[in-house]
Parts: structure tokens; C-alpha cells; sequence
């Protein structure tokens, strides 16, 4: 391992570690609060085909979010891992949060395999990410799988917004190469 995968290591056991000592309820509220945010941007409003994340852990739990969006008839797509040995996913549709995402055997959500559409990334108005952690010039520092780096290769960084609690936003993270940032972050 190179010294910047051992900073980047280090530090995100350190936010993990932080983000998982908010409380519940201190975590709704914020939830909350950033999906209003959310809600009332110009790029949201407009976005026709959305890319959300499913929450894992203690990230910023956006399925209100996911189910407004839905609501709205804005087309509604979630990450799945097509190839775990080399890292990669797809956008998958789904219409209903409930019926249309399953937990995988590691206990992450995904769509069902019986209900999936495949959607082309370049039709994708906005996608929203999470992260472990991120600096003020938009790069982050994810569980380190390189997923959303790899494929969000050649999307404009203005349809790219992170989400994360205003403790998860630093001045600078060690970047590398194939590191991408986002164009906005929502705390």
C-alpha cells in the first residue's frame, strides 16, 4: 500500500468512525435538512433522470428523497455492482423503493435483479454521491473500491453532487490520478 492510500485509509476510519457517533435523531434532522436543500435546487428541480445512492451505514439517508422523486415521475436510478472484481456498476431504474431494492448478502441495498432497466450514465441529468469524506474543492474519499471514480469517468462534474454532514467536509484530502471530484456538495 502507498503512502497516500495509507493517509486515505486512515483517514476515512476517522470519519467513518465520526459519522457513526451521530445520533439517530440528530441524523433524521439533518437528513431532513439536506433534502430540503436538495429540493430547492435549481439542478433538482429541473433533472428529469436522477441518480441516487442507497444509503449503507451511517450516510446521509436520502430515501425520502429517492420516494419525492418518484412522486414527482422523475426517472429514479440507484447504483448495482455488475462486476465486483474489477469494480464496476450501472445505473439501474426502479419505480418503487419499497418493491424494487433488496439487500444484498453484505447487507447493502440494490436494485432486484427481476426489475432491472439499464440506463445509459450520459442520459443522466444529475447524480447524487455520497462520501466518506470530502475537501472544499469537491474531491472524496469513498470505502475505497474506486466504483463511482470509474464510473463516473467523462460525466461533466456539474451533474455530479456529493452529500455528506458539514463535518464530513475538510480543507484538503490526498488525491491521486484517477481521483474525480464533484461540482457541488450538499450538507
Amino acid at each position: 500500500m502507498n503512502n497516500i492510500n495509507l493517509k486515505k485509509s486512515s483517514i476515512r476510519s476517522k470519519f467513518i468512525y465520526l459519522r457513526n457517533q451521530v445520533k439517530l435523531y440528530h441524523s433524521s434532522v439533518l437528513n431532513s435538512q439536506i433534502i430540503s436543500k436538495i429540493k430547492s435546487l435549481e439542478e433538482y428541480i429541473v433533472a428529469q433522470s436522477i441518480m441516487f445512492y442507497l444509503s449503507f451505514g451511517s450516510e446521509v439517508n436520502i430515501d425520502n428523497l429517492i420516494e419525492f422523486s418518484l412522486y414527482k415521475n422523475k426517472t429514479v436510478l440507484v447504483p448495482k455492482i455488475i462486476n465486483k472484481s474489477k469494480n464496476t456498476m450501472c445505473a439501474i431504474q426502479i419505480s418503487n423503493i419499497k418493491y424494487d431494492i433488496i439487500k444484498s448478502t453484505y447487507g447493502i441495498r440494490e436494485p432486484n435483479f427481476q426489475n432491472m432497466k439499464y440506463y445509459n450514465k450520459n442520459n443522466i441529468n444529475l447524480i447524487f454521491i455520497p462520501g466518506v469524506v470530502f475537501d472544499v474543492h469537491g474531491y472524496r474519499i469513498g470505502y475505497g473500491k474506486g466504483y463511482y471514480d470509474r464510473w463516473l469517468q467523462n460525466i461533466p462534474k456539474c451533474k455530479i453532487i456529493g452529500i455528506a454532514y458539514d463535518f464530513q467536509i475538510v480543507k484538503n484530502l490526498p488525491i491521486e490520478q484517477y481521483d474525480l471530484s464533484v461540482g457541488t456538495i450538499v450538507t
